[in-house]
């Protein structure tokens, strides 16, 4: 699987507006997803993950079968390098090509009320990775903050230009950057899901050499409540 998994890679094209992304369809043989999607289907031992109310995951310490498969041809290092080869330009801006990083998992699932404004990604995250599973309509948002030729910094001003479409066996990479304004986020659905993703992210091991905040200007970290919703 893991050569059917670079051959898809390799076929595919940044797409540059509003920011670099990659999105590649079919990212793994249909017979491999069918098994996939049926196992994660009988998952329950979900935890909270992140600050952000609706959001649940499973870390791969804990994935089994299918999961621990899909870890070992998918995240590796074959991937890893395949894919920052493909965002070379946008890590030289960061001087972090070269920089040595680690795959960091989560299976989560994301329930209705689940939402995040826009974003920058944090700059300890060489890439992030996104494999879209099974169980929802809402993709990712994608943002700017470009106001009459002015880059603003504060979160709640960034406006909706795209949206990459959440779809079955699709993968979502790109490289959180302060200089190529990567604002995206999540909206909140409108029907009942749980919607399914591999939260992929390449972790950089030492510090970023670049540092910004997530959300630009301001944190929201302070204003929100200690989550108390569960699974």
């Amino acid at each position: 699987m893991k050569e059917y998994i670079k051959e898809q890679i390799k076929n595919a094209k940044l797409k540059m507006k509003p920011f670099p992304h990659l999105i590649v369809d079919n990212l793994i043989p249909q017979k491999e997803f069918n098994e996939l999607k049926e196992e994660i289907s009988k998952l329950t031992d979900f935890e909270q993950f992140t600050i952000h109310e609706g959001r649940f995951s499973i870390t791969d310490d804990k994935w089994e079968n299918s999961l621990s498969n899909l870890k070992k041809e998918l995240y590796n290092d074959d991937i890893k390098n395949l894919l920052k080869e493909k965002f070379k330009e946008q890590l030289l801006k960061r001087q972090e090509f070269n920089s040595e990083s680690d795959w960091k998992l989560h299976l989560s699932v994301d329930k209705s009320y689940y939402e995040i404004p826009p974003h920058l990604d944090s700059p300890t995250k060489q890439l992030s990775v996104l494999f879209y599973l099974f169980g929802s309509k809402v993709g990712t948002s994608l943002y700017t903050n470009n106001h009459n030729g002015v880059e603003e910094l504060d979160y709640k001003m960034a406006r909706k230009v795209d949206e990459v479409k959440f779809k079955e066996n699709r993968l979502f990479v790109f490289c959180a950057s302060i200089f190529d304004r990567t604002w995206h986020g999540v909206e909140k659905s409108k029907k009942e899901q749980k919607r399914f993703v591999i939260q992929g992210f390449l972790e950089l091991r030492k510090k970023p050499k670049i540092k910004w905040d997530s959300w630009g200007k301001y944190s929201i970290r302070d204003s929100l409540a200690k989550r108390t919703d569960k699974y």
